[in-house]
């Protein structure tokens, strides 16, 4: 069961968290939402608040909901769950309700935020600050061309966590 707990008070080490790095980014409202599989993300203070920080690419659908809402969850799932998050991940959900095939139960949190009932950790989190990500920035540019080969950069969105949830 999903309790709520206090930010200040999660004791985790943000280079081993389970679902191997990959977590579940959702955007929307109760009626229309969309979740990606990510691996993008950091979590810190930043401006005196707890904040995460995802990345996301020009061309994914998700984009649209974080452009158009105000809220977005961060959903850590178990082990049990890497099919989830591998369907997820390979979905779009542009033209097709991925919500149909994935096989997990959304759950409302108050103030219209959307995770999911298996996730073992949920933050939720209200846009703070977006930002792209700018191709003549890298330093060295070698590794633009790594991480950017076909060069569609990511947003950066940093969202206040408000709350977080632990299933226990």
């Amino acid at each position: 069961m999903l309790q709520k707990v206090k930010v200040n008070m999660l004791e985790l080490n943000p280079f081993n968290m389970e679902g191997e790095d990959n977590f579940l980014l959702t955007s929307g409202n109760e009626a229309n939402w969309n979740t990606m599989t990510c691996d993008n993300g950091s979590m810190g203070k930043h401006w005196g608040l707890p904040v995460f920080t995802v990345g996301v690419t020009r061309n994914s659908y998700t984009r649209s909901f974080l452009e158009n809402y105000d809220n977005f969850t961060i959903c850590f799932m178990p082990p049990q769950y890497d099919k989830v998050l591998e369907y997820c991940g390979n979905i779009t959900g542009r033209g097709f309700d991925k919500r149909l095939g994935m096989g997990i139960n959304p759950y409302i949190i108050e103030n219209g935020f959307i995770g999911f009932e298996e996730a073992s950790l949920i933050f939720c989190c209200s846009k703070l600050y977006s930002n792209e990500v700018v191709e003549n920035k890298f330093f060295p540019a070698r590794m633009r061309d790594e991480i950017y080969p076909t060069g569609d950069f990511h947003t950066l969105y940093t969202g206040i966590i408000r709350e977080v949830y632990c299933n226990e």
